[in-house]
């Protein structure tokens, strides 16, 4: 087999693998492979021909993560159908049972590093019998120092090549993250967090990338209590590595209060995420969502504000601010943010339950019904409508605790659940489903202390103990 470096570019049939500059070649045109297929296709060419095991490719396409099989499969399949497209002549990727893949063409290898000099006869020279010893070994310590020197120029220029390199893939591993964080369904997000992974083990001294995979981390939705620990330590390796970093410093805040209930510190690591980056919207949209934790709506509110005039059309942000709203019994405002959250993202289903909260008390108890339908329970349309026909909305609202009363439904909307029970004035119940929350980490559980559905039960012991584990703020009796 041909020796091969990092630097190699491999022929193979009618490709060409060109391993620096992460491309592919199909008679000197470029090919867009997908960079899982890119990174799976460098695992076949640089084995020219062996097999590949599919530990192989889990380990190097999903480092860290636990992956079905399928997902594997999928990966493959698709690498073939896209070359098959250029060359339908050879069959590239093959499939060995219960082994792996290996590549279905020759490969040969044209490594730059094997490009050199080569030295030519120097009949003129004297020979070297007639060099004397003395000086003889002192041209012997001037070419060893030479060659030293070169040999160092060589091992730095290398070193910085590869780190060139590696930083260039770290950046589009990174830039395939973002993209796949906006698309926020749960594959798209595994597959962003994978990608930052990946940003962060080519680059492991840029903040960012951590800030970015901490941010992620949070979103990924897992069934029952979520261990944050991960999160927590990318987004505080973020702030070690970038101090000055708004980004990662807003991050490090958003996942001290929202995950771990550290207040003080994440307020502490916002407001310099906000000196660090005072036109950032973004920022400033944790901090509002950090302030209503505190019952500090009024303040929120300026902050949501003034992110909503750096970025107008941020449809998280009206969100936000709908929210404040709605903590402020601003109800018919709340709704308005809502909408405006809806007109630009249609698809942010969770401004639905915040719509419907605010339609809830404003006694739009149609709307409101009709919006939590939209919110995830759709299928389910028609027999709530038969029970709102039948009892009105405490008829609806019981037969949506039915509907999520029973296997991960119930640790899921545990928070939803209790503000229906305060709706149907079952205060003993509402505390059983906020302990259900507390015991599962429930994102929204951080707003109790401000939400004004619970105000009838503040003075109830079982409360002011949930406030005191979470070491929230404690209302005025």
């Amino acid at each position: 087999m041909t020796p091969v470096t990092l630097d190699s570019r491999y022929r193979f049939g009618r490709y060409v693998l060109d391993v620096p500059n992460r491309r592919v070649l199909l008679d000197d045109v470029a090919v867009d492979l997908p960079w899982r297929c890119l990174d799976a296709l460098t695992l076949l060419v640089q084995a020219q021909g062996a097999v590949v095991d599919r530990e192989v490719f889990f380990r190097r396409l999903w480092p860290g993560i636990e992956v079905e099989e399928t997902g594997l499969t999928k990966v493959m399949s698709q690498l073939r159908r896209l070359l098959a497209n250029g060359d339908p002549t050879t069959e590239y990727v093959e499939t060995i049972p219960r082994l792996g893949y290996r590549l279905g063409a020759p490969v040969s290898v044209e490594d730059p590093s094997e490009a050199g000099f080569r030295g030519s006869s120097n009949g003129g020279a004297p020979p070297l019998k007639a060099v004397r010893p003395f000086r003889w070994r002192r041209l012997l310590l001037w070419v060893a120092a030479g060659a030293a020197g070169l040999v160092a120029v060589a091992a730095a220029g290398a070193w910085a090549w590869r780190s060139y390199r590696n930083s260039a893939e770290a950046a589009q591993y990174h830039e395939e993250g973002r993209r796949l964080r906006r698309l926020g369904d749960p594959d798209s997000l595994h597959g962003a967090v994978e990608a930052f992974r990946r940003a962060t083990q080519l680059n492991p001294r840029k903040g960012m990338y951590f800030a970015s995979l901490a941010e992620t981390l949070g979103r990924v939705p897992v069934p029952g209590r979520k261990d944050s620990t991960a999160t927590r330590e990318a987004a505080e390796r973020a702030v070690e590595l970038e101090p000055k970093c708004g980004d990662c410093r807003a991050v490090l805040g958003f996942t001290l209060f929202s995950m771990f209930w550290e207040w003080q510190q994440a307020e502490t690591q916002l407001r310099r995420a906000i000196d660090l980056m005072p036109g950032q919207g973004g920022v400033r949209g944790y901090m509002a969502m950090y302030l209503c934790t505190q019952r500090r709506p009024e303040e929120a509110l300026k902050h949501i504000d003034e992110s909503l005039r750096l970025e107008p059309f941020w449809s998280t942000g009206h969100q936000i601010r709908s929210m404040v709203l709605l903590y402020l019994r601003r109800y018919p405002e709340s709704l308005s943010s809502a909408d405006r959250a809806l007109s630009i993202n249609p698809q942010n289903k969770s401004v639905w339950d915040g719509r419907a909260s605010a339609l809830l008390e404003m006694g739009r108890d149609k709307e409101a019904l009709a919006a939590w339908q939209e919110f995830g329970w759709s299928q389910r349309a028609s027999e709530l409508d038969a029970r709102f026909r039948a009892k009105g909305m405490r008829g609806a609202v019981e037969r949506l605790l039915e509907l999520t009363g029973e296997g991960a439904g119930r640790e899921t909307s545990s928070y939803r659940r209790a503000r229906w029970k305060m709706y149907l004035g079952d205060i003993a119940g509402a505390m059983e489903e906020l302990e259900v929350a507390h015991r599962f980490r429930h994102f929204n559980l951080m707003y109790v202390a401000a939400d004004p559905i619970f105000e009838p039960a503040h003075s109830h012991p079982r409360f002011r103990k949930l406030l005191e584990d979470m070491r929230l703020p404690q209302p005025v009796r």
